[in-house]
């Protein structure tokens, strides 16, 4: 018999949102409905187990509302069923009084699993022939391998582990990490992982191994969030990640020297118009001394096109000679732009701080001096 999991993680809910200002209560509404749709989405593939790898809330006393939803959801699987497995993360960690540790989920179902070990432990499932391997997270950092003490139950047909940490696919982690030699030393048939918001394959040797990202958008940092993984183990395992979110992360780069205006700007970013996109833009390009963009104006401008904006200015500064001869140096404008430069030259660190101040005083400057 082929085994089938529905994997999800990150789910966060209570998630405070603060970059939304006053849309992130919506947006944790939004949170709230989405992980309806993942558990619907396991109900309706006939799933057999139904996975948490950790942070399904985002902190270890979420308000009632989110513990009395998330009992709701999981009792519709158990009566559907399907095995339940609840990792806790470093968010939703199993503190003194916490939520895992609360009566709310004393839930007697024997296909209901909480792990609570701060070791490993195996919970097998002769049914589906699986022992599910995790253990249970009592801090928000910890610097110890989450693989340690991983082994396989070879009485099992099916080995499946559930970690929350960070991989080390760009840098050491810092936090609960994860090492790419140790998930290549498994033989395990799927590594259910947590902890990244984006959805994402670990190149792990024998043991297939993915991130199932967030449901639904949490950080902008993340934009590979948005669904929840089938895996469906067999002789070989498959994994879909299945599209899930109703908001995602748009992205968009425009090059400040093809436009003439800021309003010409405006009309171009319109095209993308999308109201449940959150806009990621980068303006590049290099800048004349009396070419500003004014990025809160930018944000004000095209705010009601996207559900989030935020602008990001990385144009560059070009003082050309002809600029410079415009305002000598023995002007008050043109003693200030060569105090600015030096400066510049001597704190390259401050060089967008120093740009800033260059266009702006030349701006009051030059007021003042047409107010004589």
């Amino acid at each position: 018999m082929s085994l089938k999991l529905i994997h999800t993680a990150d789910v966060h809910l209570g998630a405070r949102l603060k970059y939304l200002g006053d849309k992130a209560n919506e947006h944790r509404v939004t949170i709230e409905k989405t992980f309806q749709k993942v558990i619907t989405k396991a109900i309706d593939s006939n799933a057999d187990v139904f996975v948490v790898a950790g942070d399904l809330f985002d902190n270890p006393f979420p308000d009632k509302r989110y513990i009395d939803l998330v009992i709701n959801e999981l009792n519709k699987l158990l009566a559907n069923d399907i095995y339940v497995v609840i990792v806790p993360g470093n968010h939703d960690r199993l503190a003194a009084g916490s939520v895992y540790l609360s009566d709310s989920f004393n839930i007697t179902n024997p296909k209901f699993k909480l792990f609570s070990s701060k070791e490993f432990e195996q919970w097998v499932i002769p049914e589906l022939e699986l022992t599910i391997h995790a253990k249970g997270l009592y801090e928000q950092k910890s610097k110890q391998s989450q693989l340690t003490g991983l082994k396989k139950n070879d009485s099992s047909k099916y080995n499946v582990a559930v970690v929350h940490g960070s991989v080390d696919i760009i840098a050491e982690p810092d936090n609960y990490p994860i090492f790419q030699k140790d998930i290549q030393g498994l033989d395990f048939d799927y590594l259910a992982l947590g902890d990244w918001h984006s959805s994402l394959k670990v190149d792990s040797g024998k043991t297939t191994a993915w991130y199932s990202g967030s449901p639904e958008v949490i950080s902008v940092s993340q934009k590979g969030a948005g669904h929840c993984l089938l895996v469906t183990i067999d002789e070989t395992t498959k994994v879909e990640a299945i599209d899930i979110g109703s908001r995602n992360i748009k992205e968009l780069e425009v090059d400040l020297n093809k436009y003439s205006s800021q309003a010409k700007l405006v009309d171009d970013i319109e095209k993308y118009k999308d109201d449940n996109s959150i806009l990621l833009l980068n303006i590049k390009g290099i800048k004349e001394l009396e070419q500003r963009i004014d990025t809160d104006r930018l944000s004000e401008q095209i705010n009601n096109l996207f559900y989030y904006v935020r602008v990001k200015d990385n144009t560059e500064l070009g003082l050309s000679q002809e600029e410079l001869d415009k305002y000598p140096e023995e002007l008050v404008i043109g003693k200030y732009i060569r105090i600015l430069q030096k400066k510049k030259a001597e704190n390259p660190q401050l060089e967008k701080e120093i740009d800033t101040a260059l266009q702006l005083g030349v701006k009051y400057l030059k007021g003042a001096g047409d107010d004589n």
